[in-house]
């Protein structure tokens, strides 16, 4: 009988199951990740920009008062950074919410997923497959991403920028295609989460903290699944795992230009 869905580990060798498990892997993980691609794409770069044509004094769709006189140009740009001022308010206090208060919130988020997805990943893995029509499923991750994909290249070049293209190019490939070459769903996941991981620390802590936080969650998941019976941490996912979390503190760094 042929061996379930995913990577097999025995002594030390990695043993990869291919045909329909892998077809359904490939699937599956589009099906489970593209969201999270998303997501990472829109919390990095939707944010509320006051305009000129602004009414004078006021938040964009809101009524509270804008707290400061100079309104800044827009800057819309692949990676651009986010403007100074946050234009977003707490209602309690009707104060401006720093930006870095969401990347906090984003990078416990990951910290909590990291353990989540090394404890439960095989479960998950095995409960999306038994419920989910992989084919149709792929189908409707994949054509929205397109979309995204599309309608931003066109914004740029509508726009004339065209310098930070190439840094989507290389984030598509990282975070888009590395994944699908990973045999098994939980280690795709594993691979975006700690590149949501990184990014999201890069935004929320100087980059000394964030370097050390990525190596230091990158080392200790392994710890816990060589601890879990059934799970096997060896380097090789160590690697995967730095490379993601370097991959979104590049993209924290270009982002904060």
């Amino acid at each position: 009988m042929a061996p379930p869905i995913g990577v097999h580990r025995l002594h030390g060798t990695v043993f990869f199951n291919t045909g329909d498990a892998w077809n359904d892997n490939c699937a599956l993980s589009w099906g489970i990740c593209g969201p999270l691609i998303g997501a990472l794409y829109t919390l990095h770069h939707t944010r509320l920009l006051v305009t000129r044509q602004s009414a004078p004094g006021l938040c964009p769709g809101s009524r509270r008062r804008w707290h400061g006189t100079d309104l800044p140009e827009p800057r819309r740009f692949i990676l651009g950074s986010a403007p100074k001022i946050w234009h977003n308010h707490d209602m309690s206090t009707d104060k401006p919410i720093p930006p870095k208060r969401y990347w906090l919130l984003a990078w416990l988020l990951t910290l909590a997923i990291i353990p989540a997805l090394s404890i439960y990943g095989r479960r998950l893995q095995t409960l999306a497959r038994e419920n989910l029509d992989t084919g149709l499923l792929a189908w409707l991750i994949a054509t929205p991403t397109l979309l995204l994909v599309f309608a931003v290249l066109l914004h740029q070049v509508r726009r004339g920028n065209y310098r930070q293209l190439w840094h989507l190019s290389w984030a598509l490939a990282l975070f888009g295609l590395l994944p699908l070459t990973l045999p098994a769903v939980e280690e795709r996941l594993h691979f975006l989460v700690f590149g949501a991981f990184g990014l999201a620390a890069g935004r929320a802590f100087p980059i000394w903290l964030a370097v050390f936080l990525g190596t230091a969650a990158a080392g200790l998941d392994e710890l816990l699944q060589w601890a879990l019976p059934d799970r096997v941490g060896d380097w090789r996912d160590v690697g995967f795992n730095l490379l993601a979390v370097g991959g979104g503190l590049l993209l924290a760094r270009l982002g904060k230009r």
